[in-house]
């Protein structure tokens, strides 16, 4: 799996304030950030505002989850300073995992950023005033 991912990936060296990835646009990379700094920002389902969600540094992973969920990015991810990424092609990502296991670590960690994304989202009924929680058939995404 890594061979063919290596083989895919094309590496990017961006500048600060550089868009990887822009909330709402369909899921087509999983970016890997080899040096540097990102800043993970959303509007959230209400859009009134944008608000920062993380920091991530290198070594680290974006994008992974809209591409599992087959729905467009639900954060914006900007590079807060110079940044070499590895862009690796959503088609050839899903393709390399359905032909290996995942491992327990990627699986953690995708577990852990996707419950993250969850409780950092306000829920439609929180936004009319309800206490109850978003629906856990809602896709998320980055």
């Amino acid at each position: 799996m890594l061979e063919r991912l290596a083989k895919s990936a094309t590496e990017m060296v961006v500048e600060p304030k550089t868009v990887l990835i822009r909330e709402g646009d369909r899921a087509d990379a999983l970016y890997v950030l080899l040096d540097g700094v990102v800043e993970v920002k959303a509007r959230g389902e209400n859009g009134t505002r944008t608000r920062k969600l993380r920091t991530m540094t290198a070594p680290s992973y974006v994008g992974e989850i809209g591409l599992l969920q087959g729905v467009p990015r639900t954060a914006t991810v900007v590079a807060k300073e110079p940044c070499r990424v590895l862009r690796i092609d959503g088609d050839e990502f899903v393709a390399a995992l359905s032909e290996t296991p995942l491992s327990a670590s990627f699986v953690s960690g995708m577990t852990m950023r996707l419950a993250r994304t969850i409780r950092r989202r306000p829920s439609r009924s929180r936004a009319s005033g309800s206490r109850s929680r978003r629906k856990p058939t809602e896709p998320l995404s980055v």
